[in-house]
This record gives structure tokens, C-alpha cells and sequence, in this order.
């Protein structure tokens, strides 16, 4: 036999079909498989587990000197100047003495007799997003804290997103929120992270509220875009004292189909805001039209996956929602909108 009939042999022997067990054949194995599970196995990373951070959430301490009532609708605090109080849940707050800021809103009590003083402001502090922290402008602040009759958000829709919000506790009374003070004291041992804005952006609202200007955001995706957007809104809203009055309405052009303020997804709009956004955007998709309260002007359906073919229209969405917010400064010039 000839060196090449014995290789084409020695071929054929090496790719015969391995007979199986019931009679059928089954295919060799391939060697390139086995070299790319060999290659898999080396490149995977090792199993590295992630270590759970314990992040202070809050200053303030429910102590008999900290709490003035507590009952199962409603838990009133004291919260010295500077201090820090985080609550998870859902709850209406009001406050009694002194002033606070919530998430870059300025709220103060008003004085006996006033119509804005049994005024309260609805707070969303879900477990999946920063917890926000009320923190106390005035040397002593009462702040009442009242528990939402309303069923939890999201709780009709599967019972599993009720443990995205708090009243959980046995120690709460029942109530609709529960106070925490450091993420491991949360007796779900969910993952808290406490609401973080750097100072550099602090400084800047308190000189952009300062005059009726027009701001625009622009940065990259989860830079802070929507929550430094969310911080000087609440601030013209409410103001600051008598330092800078606030403003009845302000105009916010949301140019941001992917993660939208006031709309579903895939929407660009010009929305009215009149009251404060002390939540998530899912809290309110939809911006209603009634006495006081925010109003959509106008909005456009946009791919918010790619907008590669589509940036003539987007262009043109952007522009006539523009146009639509300078003729409605110059049919009603007295709503005193920033510009």
C-alpha cells in the first residue's frame, strides 16, 4: 500500500460516525468545539462576589426628644438645623415648624390662618432608586410625616413590588413608610443608596434660580442630567425664603425619548410644571390638566432606540415644541414663566 492510500485511510477510520447506544448514529465531536470550550473555560473571570456597602442614609435618631407623636397615621419629628431624616415609602409631609429642603425644594410653614397651611406635599422614596433625604434649614423643625390611605404604587399589578416601598416594619405601626437610618437597619435587607449631589451642583441652582434664565442640559447618559433637572425645578417652584420668590409655573422641554420626565417612553414634550416631582418618573407618566397642577402643551412619538434615519424629524419635533413655548410666552405673558 502506497504512503497516501494508507493517510486516506487512516482518514476515513479517524471520521467514522460513532455508533450509538438504540442503533443510530451520532456525529464525532468536533475539535474546534473542544478548542473553544477550552478557550471559554480560560478567558471566564473568576467568581468574584460583591461585598455589601452599609451607607449612612440619615443623621436623625427616632428618640423620645426626636419624636413628638407617633401614631398609625401620622409620625411627627424634630429635626435640628443641618439634620438629615430618610424615610422609604410612600407619605404625605407637611411642616409644622421652621423649614426644610426635599430634593432641592424649599418648604417652610406658614402662619396661622394662611390658606397653604394644612398644605401637603406626596412623597414616592422607592427602595429602587436614591433615597432622598429631608434635611433641616432652620434651628428647630417639626416635620409631620402622614400615611398614604392609598394602596402602594405598583402593589395591584403583581404583590412583589409592594417590597419596593416600606411600611413593612413591625416597629411602623403599619403606616406607608418606614424610617431608616443606615441601609443595613432596613429590615428587608434591600439595597439602599442615599441620595448624592455634589456641592459644585448645589451652588449652581441657588445662582440659577436666582434669575428667570433659561437653562439647557446637555451630557451623556447617567451623568445627572434629570436629577441636577428635577433639583432646580422643585427650586423654582418653591423658591427660597424671601431671598428669591417662586414662580408659579415653569415651562420644561424634555428632549429625552429614552428616560422622559412627564411622558410615557418614546415621547418628546413641553410640559407645564406646577408642582413639586418629590419621586421616580414612573410615579407620574402623565401630566394631567387640572387647576393647578402640571399641564403637557404638546408632544411627538420618537424612536428612542435609533435615531440614525429619523434626525429630520426629530429636528422637527424639537423645533416646533420650541415654537410652541415662545407663542405661548406671547399669548399669556402674565403665567411669569422663566424663559
Amino acid at each position: 500500500m502506497s504512503a497516501i492510500a494508507a493517510a486516506r485511510l487512516k482518514a476515513q477510520k479517524e471520521t467514522a460516525p460513532i455508533p450509538a447506544k438504540h442503533g443510530l448514529q451520532e456525529p464525532p465531536p468536533s475539535p474546534l468545539a473542544d478548542s473553544t470550550k477550552s478557550e471559554d473555560a480560560k478567558s471566564e473571570p473568576e467568581d468574584i462576589s460583591l461585598i455589601p456597602q452599609n451607607f449612612k442614609l440619615s443623621t436623625w435618631r427616632k428618640t423620645k426628644a426626636n419624636v413628638l407623636s407617633d401614631t398609625p397615621q401620622k409620625l411627627t419629628i424634630v429635626l435640628d438645623k443641618h439634620s438629615t431624616a430618610s424615610f422609604v415609602g410612600h407619605f404625605d409631609v407637611k411642616i409644622l415648624k421652621g423649614a426644610v429642603n426635599i430634593n432641592g425644594a424649599n418648604l417652610g410653614a406658614t402662619s396661622i390662618g394662611s390658606k397653604e397651611r394644612e398644605k401637603e406635599y406626596r412623597v414616592f422614596a422607592c427602595s429602587t432608586n436614591p433615597i432622598m433625604k429631608i434635611r433641616g434649614l432652620d434651628r428647630t423643625n417639626h416635620v409631620q410625616l402622614r400615611s398614604c390611605p392609598e394602596p402602594t404604587p405598583l402593589a395591584d399589578m403583581n404583590p412583589l413590588f409592594a417590597n419596593l416601598w416600606g411600611g413593612n416594619a413591625e416597629n411602623d405601626k403599619g403606616r406607608s413608610f418606614t424610617g431608616v437610618t443606615e441601609s443595613d437597619d432596613d429590615p428587608l435587607k434591600r439595597a439602599l443608596v442615599p441620595e448624592l449631589t455634589p456641592e459644585d451642583w448645589l451652588r449652581t441652582i441657588d445662582d440659577i434660580s436666582a434669575t428667570a434664565s433659561a437653562t439647557f442640559l446637555v451630557g451623556s447618559s447617567i451623568c445627572g442630567k434629570s436629577t441636577f433637572a428635577k433639583r432646580l425645578l422643585n427650586r423654582y417652584v418653591t423658591g427660597f425664603g424671601k431671598t428669591t420668590k417662586p414662580f408659579p409655573a415653569v415651562c420644561y422641554l424634555d428632549l429625552d425619548p429614552s428616560s422622559p420626565e412627564y411622558t410615557t417612553h418614546g415621547q418628546i414634550s413641553l410640559t407645564i410644571v406646577r408642582e413639586l416631582n418629590l419621586g421616580p418618573g414612573f410615579t407620574h407618566p402623565a401630566a394631567v390638566n387640572h387647576i393647578n397642577g402640571n399641564e403637557t402643551i404638546a408632544a411627538h412619538a420618537i424612536p428612542h432606540h435609533d435615531l440614525t434615519n429619523y434626525e429630520a424629524y426629530f429636528s422637527t419635533c424639537a423645533e416646533h415644541l420650541f415654537q410652541t413655548y415662545q407663542n405661548l410666552r406671547l399669548d399669556d405673558p402674565l403665567t411669569k414663566i422663566p424663559p
